[in-house]
């Protein structure tokens, strides 16, 4: 009869520790369950968001830039080269546009200038 018990009693050990690895199992699924619904949600919340700004038109880009740089040197240093240069546009958009291309041709212009201080030669204009 006690080896009878023993063997159940083993049986039962056997079954209580099957039951504790299902349970880490379920829950290691639980885990890797919600851990993929958030990398799922992240992502199409961050395709949205990029598919909105790659399908902006220019004109919207242009717009967004300009109103984001509104109090910015960047923005006081295109005021002066208008005022400077007398320049006026026919609205807004036209406005945000050419803020747009002074930020790149400035940014062209910086590069230019770093690569130029890099150089063993100088790039001179002759008047």
């Amino acid at each position: 009869m006690m080896i009878e018990l023993q063997k159940y009693t083993k049986i039962d050990e056997d079954h209580l520790i099957k039951r504790v690895g299902a349970h880490q199992t379920d829950s290691r699924l639980k885990v890797a369950g919600y851990v993929t619904l958030a990398l799922t949600v992240s992502l199409l919340g961050l395709s949205f968001v990029l598919g909105r700004t790659m399908f902006l038109s220019t004109e919207e880009r242009a717009l967004k830039v300009f109103d984001g740089d509104s109090d910015t040197p960047s923005m006081k240093e295109f005021v002066t080269f208008i005022a400077q240069h007398g320049k006026t546009y026919s609205g807004r958009t036209e406005t945000a546009l050419r803020y747009s291309n002074f930020l790149e041709n400035r940014e062209a212009v910086r590069k230019t200038k770093e690569h130029e201080f890099h150089l063993s030669y100088r790039l001179t204009t002759d008047n």
